[in-house]
């Protein structure tokens, strides 16, 4: 299992695109796992009358990205593919300018614009 993480990894680091892509993905998941942003960005949407993405977020389990595996990978992404182009479209920064922590929100105001 650890080679195979191994090969796809290599590979994967090879693409012109994607350690930026491993970076700010991992940021997002990171942003969206911290219980007070999600809390913070579910109740933003609810009062901006997007309750259905604001409880597919709320119900979404992510992975945590300690050790970087393809299944984590793998899991993380058909995890945000149901609500990820959504907020994307939707996401406003504004409950967030304020947050203690901005590497997260960098990273992900980074992506939005």
């Amino acid at each position: 299992k650890h080679k195979w993480d191994m090969i796809i990894r290599k590979g994967l680091s090879h693409l012109a695109f994607f350690p930026r892509f491993i970076e700010c993905f991992k940021g997002i998941i990171a942003f969206i796992r911290d219980e007070g942003t999600k809390r913070l960005l579910v109740s933003s949407l609810k009062e901006r009358g997007m309750g259905g993405l604001a409880g597919l977020i709320e119900r979404t389990a992510l992975p945590t990205f300690a050790a970087w595996r393809w299944g984590t990978l793998a899991k993380a992404c058909r995890a945000a593919a149901v609500w990820l182009p959504s907020l994307a479209a939707n996401f406003d920064s504004a409950p967030f300018v304020k947050a203690k922590d901005q590497t997260r929100f960098k990273l992900v105001l980074e992506n939005h614009v």
